[in-house]
Formats: C-alpha cells, sequence, structure tokens
C-alpha cells in the first residue's frame, strides 16, 4: 500500500509506478511490463492511450489509467476514499488473502486504511503529507527490525521482525539435530531425594555455588552439607 500510494502521489517515480504494478494489487507480469516498455516507452500513469494497443499492453494502459485518475483527484477526496478506491477496484483483498501469510497482509493492508482516516482526522494537510508519513514510519520500522547475528555452533539469535505474528522480542534458532539430552551432563539434580552431583572440578566453579544455593532455597531453604 505504501509503494501504491507513492506512485499515485508521484507518478513521476517510475520506479514506484513499476513496482505497484509487479506488487500484489495488480500482480502485471514481467513480460507485460517488458512489451509495454519496449512499445512505449516509461510507465506513466499520464500517458495517453493509444488506439491500437494488444491485450497485454491493455491491461497496463488500465493500471496506469487507474493510477491517474486517482493521482489526478487525490486533493480531491478522503485519503481512506482514494486507497479503498484502489483496493475496489483491483479486487486485491481475495488476491491479498490467498497470498502466503495472507491474512497479516490484509491486516496491514486494513491498518493503513484506518491510519488514513486518524491521519486525515488529525488534521491532514494533502495527500503527499500522508505519503510522507507513510515513509517515515517504514523508515524507522526497518531501523527498529534491523537484525543481528551471533554466529557459533550451535544456536543464532535475531532481532523479531515487525508483524510476523511472533510472540516473543527474540527468536533463538537451536540445531534440529542437537540431541533432546546432552552427552555428558554437568550436573545431576534431583530434588525430590535432595541429591546435587557434579564433577569435583566444576564444584570449584563460583558460578556453580551460586547455582547451588539457588537449589538449596528451592529445597525448604536447607543448608547443604
Amino acid at each position: 500500500m505504501r509503494v501504491a500510494a507513492t506512485a499515485i502521489e508521484s507518478p513521476d517515480d517510475e520506479l514506484a509506478v513499476f513496482a505497484a504494478l509487479k506488487g500484489p494489487l495488480f500482480a502485471l507480469g514481467d513480460d507485460a511490463l517488458v512489451l509495454f516498455r519496449e512499445r512505449h516507452g516509461r510507465l506513466h500513469p499520464l500517458r495517453k492511450r493509444p488506439e491500437a494497443a494488444g491485450a497485454a499492453e491493455a491491461e497496463v494502459f488500465d493500471a496506469l489509467a487507474l493510477l491517474g485518475e486517482l493521482h489526478l483527484r487525490r486533493n480531491r477526496r478522503p485519503i481512506a476514499e482514494t486507497l479503498s478506491r484502489l483496493l475496489d477496484a483491483t479486487r486485491a483483498h481475495a488476491g491479498i488473502a490467498m497470498r502466503p501469510a495472507g491474512e497479516q497482509a490484509l491486516g496491514n493492508v486494513l491498518r493503513v486504511l484506518e491510519l488514513a482516516r486518524r491521519f486525515e482526522a488529525a488534521g491532514a494537510s494533502s495527500f503527499r503529507a500522508f505519503v510522507d508519513r507513510l515513509a517515515s514510519d517504514a523508515e524507522r520500522g526497518e531501523a527498529r527490525k534491523r537484525p543481528w547475528s551471533r554466529k557459533g555452533p550451535k544456536a543464532s539469535a535475531h532481532e523479531r521482525p515487525q508483524g510476523e505474528g511472533l510472540e516473543f522480542p527474540v527468536v533463538v534458532l537451536c540445531d534440529p539435530c542437537a540431541p533432546p539430552a546432552p552427552r555428558k551432563p554437568s550436573r545431576l539434580v534431583d530434588p525430590e531425594r535432595k541429591v546435587w552431583a557434579m564433577p569435583l572440578g566444576a564444584a570449584l566453579q563460583p558460578s556453580c555455588w551460586t547455582t547451588r544455593r539457588r537449589f538449596c532455597s528451592a529445597t525448604a531453604r536447607r543448608e547443604c552439607a
């Protein structure tokens, strides 16, 4: 939706127009877009349609005409209405919902519509201001979800990508081939029998004494012999 809104606001931005035509709203193929580029030049929403145009080119002209009409009237309609007309004309609700993670993608689209209504209710000045707001929100979002990783033999950690439906701030990717239990356990703990067994060398480590004190506190706060 952000790319489509950019194409509506800036028809001279051919990259945004191309991304909008190829995206889930119009879903035009590379063959039609390349053919149009070779025969008619730039992808511009305000381009006039020639009388002789093939079927593949007609799809591109129809999409460009829709973007052009929305561009010309973008500041004469509510922002949410402009975006809703785009969704209705492309029948994008069903197409987006059927894509991988379609429910989440459709939720994001509806969220943009709600954001447009709130933005306008707060006194929005123009459609361009809303597009700039989407761009700034996207930049901040990319900075927050920029991944970090710690390479090691067993696990890697990454920040949670926003909008992916994950419940925790960190995702740990473990080795699927690792055994369910270590082959050489560092200690044996049995709270019911009040048994704590470990190698003598490991027992001298300070971290083990901290863990041992917690174990003792969990077993009726008694002193360990």
